[in-house]
């Protein structure tokens, strides 16, 4: 693969990025490298709504994410999702 071939694939790789959702479960606030990376590509808009779900979070945590406008869940990521998925089957 040349460098313009190369160029082609990112650039298909950032469209498709652009029109993808994200979540992040279970990380603490230092884990968050990914963020960051999409964030310089474009891929993350200024205004999203973002909820960070870990169990025994620091306050550094919590407040990194306050000052962030992400919401925050201290709770076990198993519940939080055996909670969520008994939720969808009540709807169903």
């Amino acid at each position: 693969m040349d460098q313009t071939q190369g160029a082609g694939h990112l650039a298909a790789v950032i469209d498709r990025l652009k029109e993808t959702h994200f979540l992040f479960l279970g990380y603490a606030m230092r884990d968050w490298n990914l963020m960051v990376v999409l964030r310089r590509l474009g891929l993350v808009p200024t205004k999203f709504q973002a909820w960070a779900i870990q169990l025994h979070q620091t306050e550094l945590d919590k407040e990194r994410r306050t000052i962030r406008g992400i919401e925050s869940f201290d709770v076990d990521l198993n519940e939080y999702v055996d909670a969520r998925a008994a939720e969808l089957a009540r709807l169903d």
